[in-house]
């Protein structure tokens, strides 16, 4: 299963994060990830904009399937511009509540609900999964692939990609993971 964070949006402060979109420099890096993928995956995708867009530029490289995924969402918060995001969600990622901010194990659980449903419905065809930096960050670290979670997610780049092994243990989804780097 590939991991992949979306490309760099356009910011706009007036309009919540969760509805911005890719600008040209974004889609050209999605498509220059999409080098880096397996061919004709299954590809979900949250239902932001700005991850729809960079799996619709790795479709139109990769093939395969496409397909929205709510669950694959950033985690919800309350839309605030603030210079000090980074900050703040470099805390969320580190295990500190933030007032209005989901409860990171929501996070977590619908996260790997849907990792779950798409390994099912991948029929053995590749796995590319496009979602957000905190929610990505949050399920690696809960099925034991990272351990320093702020140091992880503050390295992450936009686009970025992470190829993960999943297994079983005892009920519970275990992964490990590395990057996959544009060639």
């Amino acid at each position: 299963m590939v991991l992949v964070r979306h490309a760099m949006p356009e910011p706009q402060p007036d309009v919540p994060a969760r509805r911005w979109r890719l600008g040209d420099d974004g889609r050209a890096a999605a498509r220059a990830l999409a080098g880096a993928l397996p061919r004709t995956p299954l590809t979900l995708t949250s239902d932001e904009p700005k991850a729809q867009q960079t799996a619709q530029e790795l479709f139109a490289i990769c093939g395969g399937t496409l397909a929205v995924d709510a669950r694959f969402a950033e985690t919800r918060r309350p839309h605030v511009w603030d210079v000090n995001f980074r900050k703040l969600a470099r805390q969320y990622v580190s295990g500190r509540r933030h007032r209005g901010w989901e409860p990171h194990d929501a996070v977590v659980g619908r996260f790997d609900a849907a990792v779950r449903a798409g390994l099912g419905a991948s029929q053995g065809a590749p796995l590319v999964v496009v979602s957000h930096g905190q929610a990505l960050t949050l399920w690696l670290r809960g099925v034991g692939a990272i351990d320093d979670a702020p140091g992880f997610w503050a390295e992450l780049a936009f686009p970025d990609a992470w190829m993960v092994s999943v297994r079983w243990s005892r009920d519970a989804l275990l992964a490990d993971g590395a990057p996959v780097r544009a060639s």
